[in-house]
């Protein structure tokens, strides 16, 4: 049994365990219930791994024989079935980290069981002290200390602990209930699983366990729970002993163990929470069987069914088989199928059979495929070449000598006689003349290489309108602009002398910046991305008697106090109804590039007499009616203005 694997399912089977507990059964109140969950669940950890349902399995179907089987065949086939093997002199096996393994895990379990045996001989030396027996019991009096703790039928108390009657009356539940043979159970557990940290704290969980069934005893034999939880918080500090031991005082477990003695109990259809272990062993029990390939599965709960062996055809050493014969591209095959013993089966093909196998299938089961079932054998490998033979007057016969391959036939060139020599040989004509691109004869000029590829960048179209002057007398134009959710930002300085020199935000370096606030007076601004559209913006208040507005011109205002830019990034509207007339248009409307169409709602209210308001996150561009440039690149859509938004867009309508 390979022992590393085995220690490793059943502790992982045992932290599946634990994990159930401590989401369904920790606060319940059934106390021995639990108890007895925690023990069973250590056990049944250890248990499951060498558990397997074999009716989960698949058939095996095999197709080759094993290979311990040993043929006896003529010497013609020794070169395909005996192997003659040389034993070797078994070299020193190397470690290998298996054996690291084994030797890092028993010597941790030997220090887990050092410390366990010196924690017992501290327990027993206490024993010497002035005792008093008390029927089965033992108490164990120390002698000025304020300890109580007890182990097996011990009751070890200082004589300095306060409250000695409760505290007995607490100690002597576990001596009764005999919960330091579920310590020690854990402890020798802990000799065996000490690397793995879920069995400490499933020690610690049924320790805690074994105080709620103390507490809740010794407060009935108490006035109430509240005065018991008093005393337990008034004698908090005192010494505990042993971690193999039941200590009384436990600073640890005090809010634990106050909060479940006063906590409501758990009712009786709680108790069906415990059926939760079923599914769990269930689980478990398939895993092991199907998902753990080992050696160490013993019990097997249920077999493979047996398949119904038939019984007309049996081969003379006993092997009861069925077989399959079929035709398929004009050739005839058989599938013969053995029933083995163990329930498992063993098929075989005959297209698929090699010389050894057959005879292999022959001495083992004592079965041939019928006639005409197995594919003919492969033609004979060809015969080796002869070689020409020459006969020597001096030497006699000599053998094997190959002749050279004859030498291949020379190129025909085209022949010129002359009247002067004759037939002149070996003459090529010069290639035939090709007419180029322009007619003349000669040679075509080599194609010319391929243009290379340029990179085109779009800048965003120059600002128009009026420039603007900075603080340091410059004039300045800027423009901002969103690619891929990346916002940027160009400035573009009008020297003195006329030169024009541009800058981008995200491409400057801190000396042009520098420069641009010292020299020119100018700062980027800071431009955010919003995730979400602001609030719709206000009605338009009622324009004033005899203003006069051309609807909204770049740059200016609009009634709603925004200004309509060509890129600008701040949060832009668009009226569509004049202020002055009140005549109402609709421009082209392009969102993002794309032409948007109106809903029929927002159709619907425009038709009705209500104008639509326009609101952009990133920029907006305007251009008011009869553009020529909107003309000439929407068409007549472009006749009532245009008006192209960017980023996250909202329309609302005001009456």
């Amino acid at each position: 049994m390979n022992w590393l694997y085995y220690l490793a399912e059943a502790n992982l089977y045992l932290c599946v365990f634990y994990l159930a507990y401590c989401l369904f059964l920790v606060r319940e109140t059934h106390y021995q219930l639990n108890r007895a969950y925690l023990l069973l669940s250590c056990v049944m950890a250890f248990v499951l791994p060498v558990l397997q349902v074999g009716a989960l399995r698949p058939n095996v179907q095999e197709s080759n024989m094993p290979v311990f089987y040993q043929i006896a065949q003529p010497v013609q086939y020794a070169t395909e079935a005996n192997i003659a093997i040389t034993p070797i002199a078994d070299a020193p096996a190397a470690f290998n980290i298996n054996d690291y393994l084994w030797l890092a895990y028993v010597g941790g379990a030997v220090i887990v069981l050092l410390l366990l045996t010196l924690k017992l001989y501290s327990v027993f030396k206490l024993t010497r002290n002035n005792k008093a027996a008390m029927g089965r019991y033992k108490i164990v009096y120390l002698k000025d200390t304020d300890v109580a703790f007890s182990f097996f039928n011990y009751l070890f108390i200082g004589t300095r602990a306060a409250g000695a009657n409760t505290i007995i009356t607490h100690e002597l539940v576990h001596i009764k209930q005999k919960h330091s043979v579920d310590i020690m159970f854990l402890e020798l557990l802990k000799v065996i699983c000490w690397f793995n940290p879920c069995i400490y704290m499933l020690q610690s969980s049924l320790k805690t366990v074994h105080e709620y069934i103390a507490d809740e005893q010794t407060a009935a034999t108490e006035t109430d729970a509240l005065t018991y939880s008093s005393f337990l918080v008034n004698n908090a500090y005192g010494t505990g002993g042993s971690s193999i031991t039941h200590s009384f005082f436990n600073y640890n477990l005090l809010k634990k163990r106050i909060i479940m003695l006063n906590q409501q109990r758990s009712g009786k259809l709680a108790r069906l929470k415990y059926l939760i272990a079923l599914p769990v062993c269930a689980g478990l029990l398939c895993a092991s069987t199907l998902a753990f390939s080992k050696t160490y599965g013993w019990v097997d709960l249920k077999p493979v069914a047996k398949i119904a062996l038939p019984d007309t055809l049996k081969t003379s050493k006993g092997f009861k088989y069925k077989e399959k014969i079929y035709s398929k591209n004009g050739y005839k095959y058989c599938d013969v199928i053995f029933f083995e013993a163990n329930g498992q089966t063993k098929t075989f093909t005959s297209n698929s059979m090699t010389e050894a196998k057959l005879i292999l299938l022959k001495q083992h089961y004592d079965y041939q495929f019928p006639a005409g079932t197995v594919p003919p054998p492969p033609p004979p490998m060809p015969s080796k070449p002869k070689f020409n033979k020459i006969k020597s007057p001096q030497y006699g016969k000599v053998d094997q000598v190959k002749f050279p391959p004859p030498m291949p036939p020379k190129p025909k060139f085209n022949k010129l006689k002359s009247p002067q020599y004759g037939k002149v040989d070996e003459v090529k004509f010069p290639p035939p003349t090709v007419k180029n691109a322009k007619g003349d004869l000669g040679k075509l000029s080599p194609p010319e290489p391929p243009k290379a590829k340029i990179d085109v960048v779009k800048f965003p179209p120059p600002a128009t309108g009026d420039l603007k002057t900075s603080s340091t007398g410059y004039q300045y134009e800027e423009t901002g602009y969103l690619v891929a959710r990346k916002t940027n930002f160009r400035v573009i300085i009008h020297e003195k002398n006329g030169e024009e020199t541009a800058y981008f935000r995200n491409t400057a370096t801190k000396a042009q910046i520098q420069l641009l606030k010292d020299k020119y007076g100018y700062t980027f601004p800071d431009i955010k991305i919003y995730d979400q559209l602001p609030p719709p913006p206000p009605a338009p208040p009622a324009a004033k008697p005899g203003a006069k507005t051309t609807g909204i011109q770049l740059g200016e205002k609009n009634s709603n106090g925004g200004v309509a830019t060509k890129m600008g990034l701040n949060n832009v509207v668009y009226d569509t109804q004049e202020a002055n007339t009140k005549r109402r248009f609709l421009p082209l409307i392009i969102v993002n590039n794309q032409r948007y169409t109106l809903s029929k709602d927002l159709q619907k209210r425009y038709e009705n007499g209500e104008h639509l308001v326009f609101s952009a996150t990133d920029s907006t561009i305007a251009y008011v009616r009869n553009t020529p440039y909107a003309i000439s690149k929407w068409g007549p859509d472009a006749t009532e203005g245009v008006l192209s938004l960017y980023g996250k867009t909202s329309i609302t309508t005001t009456k």
